[in-house]
């Protein structure tokens, strides 16, 4: 995803001047009423609105003629019309609610959404309703598979595809019937994987297997009673409710924005997750701000609030999205939405004050564990003693601390985030070294004025949430239990961080519902979590939930819920997918990647000569009857890690065509 610069000081619309007809200089010094009308001059000048460029133009008169913000650069899957109707809506800024609602020498939103909507019929209003102001774009992002971890997906138990998909998939790649594709189906080669093949047992079999299954389950009894008393002593502890033999696994990654996450699920097979944008295993921190987060931070230096909530299991990546690297050693690169977000507010505030607007901006950084806040940025004390009240202190400015120096803003608030990265509750779990045992949020609140008499204060938040991870307490290994004296039995400290991690998710993940249903009552009160980030969702808020997931088999069920739980908080319910075409899509994409690979260890693999002394084993006790021998051999070398890729590529493809490893077949 690239993104275009532009120099310091001008505005959006001089990076689409270069070649372009003059009609678009002359329109960067009229008024936004004089670029509308001169468009509605004749046909040829209509056709000029027809380029993006001609929306640059108006988000750069937008920034000087009301005093907001516009970004320098955006991602070229974005477009200048989408910030344009961002921007367009938030004009009025300074003035107050009698301001608002007056109308100017001419309404412009008819002509402009006559000319938005002459070409493209599917826009949404410029005006939108306020029982659509709660607005949840959810992003997914999949961690790159582990180099040590490839082979062990590949030897872990797969599922077979539902019947009536297979058939499908058959219909779709030989253009058959539904009656030959069935008859292909149970043919010699697919009588190879006929789960009936083996129905008919002799009753001598049959004994012996119950035999050997009495035997296991004795030999097994201690284990299983070890699993047994961790799920009492555990309540929160749950068996996946998956057949034996049935697991899920991440087939296919389409990234991009609409993009989609293509999952073998027990119980439906193919299933296909389609979000506003879809990060694969390729992706840069810089994608993820640009495509997502970035149109966030500029809402809210233009008066609105935003929240950025990621969301996952434990060690999927949300820390290292949210944050990255911010040592002073480290490559910008490497930042993530925080560093990003916060380079972006300060540099929105200068060109504020630049304008003539007077900016105030506060940041707030707290920890909530269980029922307990902490502030970071005050050497981690508590926040409020009394029940009930520490989120009302935080949301009500006692843990903020004011930016006051203009110049030196970045270094200060880059200082104030290390410091409190340094106070954050981490420790290492079976999953994750680092592993954050808290949830995290960091709130910006920025108040401005227009110098201009009669403006009003306008008031605007922005939270990022680095949420802790949900995850099985089997599987971090944190379920396990200390006894000390006089025999009882003391909970772990990883196991409580655990369950109070996975309240606060539960409770956010209602509140969510509710809001995005609809409901009247929203259970906000239910944690700490959902109680401070109750202003930041609820109201007029632009909010972006980062589901977060593993591209390993072995993490896929937690994968599987991640996805789940995007889904849910999309508004909008997603249309029925044809699961044969996006099966095959996803076959032809793997297709294209086994071809790259294999490309690739024709070009890396060579033949390397290798000799080794072998000891005749029948003679190693006598010495002087002793004869060795200098054993050459060849071994192809030179591809270790295509070949292993090439693997993995090979296991997605027979899962889902259900055919032997072999990408002709």
């Amino acid at each position: 995803m690239k993104s275009t610069r532009v120099q310091s000081g001008e505005s959006p619309a001089a990076n689409f001047f270069m070649g372009q007809d003059a009609l678009l200089r002359v329109m960067t010094h009229c008024t936004i009423m004089s670029c509308v009308q001169l468009i509605s001059i004749n046909k040829y000048m209509y056709t000029q609105s027809l380029d993006d460029g001609f929306f640059a133009v108006l988000c750069g008169r937008l920034m000087y003629e009301f005093k907001l913000y516009a970004p320098r650069s955006i991602c070229t899957q974005l477009k200048w019309k989408d910030v344009f109707l961002d921007l367009y809506g938030c004009r009025r800024l300074f003035q107050g609610i009698e301001g608002r609602n007056q109308r100017g020498e001419e309404d412009l939103s008819p002509i402009l959404r006559e000319i938005i909507h002459g070409h493209e019929n599917d826009m949404p209003p410029i005006k939108r309703s306020s029982k659509n102001l709660f607005q949840v774009a959810v992003a997914a992002r999949l961690r790159p598979t582990l180099r040590m971890e490839s082979v062990e997906d590949i030897n872990t138990p797969t599922m077979v595809l539902p019947i009536h998909q297979r058939l499908q998939l058959i219909r779709s790649q030989r253009g058959c019937s539904m009656s030959e594709a069935r008859r292909i189906l149970w043919d010699s080669s697919g009588q190879i994987n006929d789960p009936w093949s083996t129905a008919e047992l002799d009753e001598t079999s049959q004994n012996d297997n119950r035999a050997d299954l009495s035997w296991k389950v004795d030999a097994n009894e201690e284990s299983l009673l070890e699993i047994d008393e961790i799920e009492k002593t555990c309540p929160n502890t749950k068996s996946t409710g998956f057949p034996e033999g049935v697991h899920p696994c991440v087939l296919a990654v389409h990234p991009g924005v609409a993009g989609s996450v293509l999952m073998c699920a027990p119980g439906t097979g193919l299933r296909s997750f389609t979000f506003d944008s879809v990060y694969g295993e390729k992706c840069q921190q810089v994608d993820v701000y640009m495509t997502s987060v970035q149109r966030l931070a500029v809402s809210f230096l233009n008066g609105r609030n935003a929240c950025v909530l990621a969301y996952g299991q434990t060690g999927s990546g949300k820390t290292h999205t949210m944050f990255g690297r911010m040592g002073e050693g480290d490559d910008p690169a490497m930042h993530g939405i925080v560093p990003r977000a916060a380079h972006e507010v300060l540099e929105g505030i200068r060109f504020k004050e630049a304008s003539g607007v007077k900016t105030k901006i506060f940041v707030s950084y707290v920890e909530i564990y269980g029922e307990q806040v902490t502030d970071l940025l005050h050497e981690g004390r508590s926040v409020g003693a009394w029940h009930g009240i520490a989120h009302r202190k935080v949301l009500d400015g006692g843990c903020q601390v004011e930016l006051s120096s203009a110049e030196a803003r970045d270094q200060e608030l880059l200082n104030l985030l290390r410091s409190a990265e340094e106070r954050k509750r981490r420790a290492a779990t079976a999953m994750n070294e680092r592993s954050s045992r808290a949830h995290s949020v960091l709130i910006f609140r920025l108040v401005q004025r227009d110098a201009q008499d009669g403006a009003v204060d306008t008031e605007s938040t922005m939270c990022l949430a680095d949420l802790g991870g949900s995850e099985q307490v089997l599987k971090s290994k944190v379920a396990s239990c200390s006894t000390v004296a006089g025999g009882f039995l003391a909970k772990d400290e990883r196991l409580q961080e655990a369950v109070n991690i996975n309240l606060g998710l539960l409770s956010l993940r209602a509140c969510i519902t509710a809001l995005v249903e609809g409901d009247s009552h929203v259970p906000y009160g239910n944690s700490k979590l959902t109680q401070l980030l109750s202003g930041a969702l609820g109201g007029n808020c632009r909010s972006l939930v980062l589901v977060t997931g593993s591209m390993e088999r072995r993490h896929a069920l937690e994968t599987l819920q991640s996805m789940r739980f995007g889904e849910s908080c999309r508004k909008v319910l997603n249309a029925e997918t044809d699961n044969a075409a996006i099966a095959g899509r996803a076959i032809r994409a793997i297709d294209d990647e086994i071809r790259e690979v294999e490309a690739a260890i024709r070009s890396k693999e060579r033949w390397e000569t290798r000799r080794s002394v072998r000891t005749d084993a029948l003679h190693q006790e006598d010495e002087a009857t002793g004869r060795t021998e200098v054993v050459t051999t060849s071994v192809l070398v030179g591809a270790e890690e295509e070949r292993e890729r090439l693997a993995v590529l090979l296991e997605r493809r027979r899962i889902l065509t259900g055919g032997p490893q072999d990408p002709a077949a």
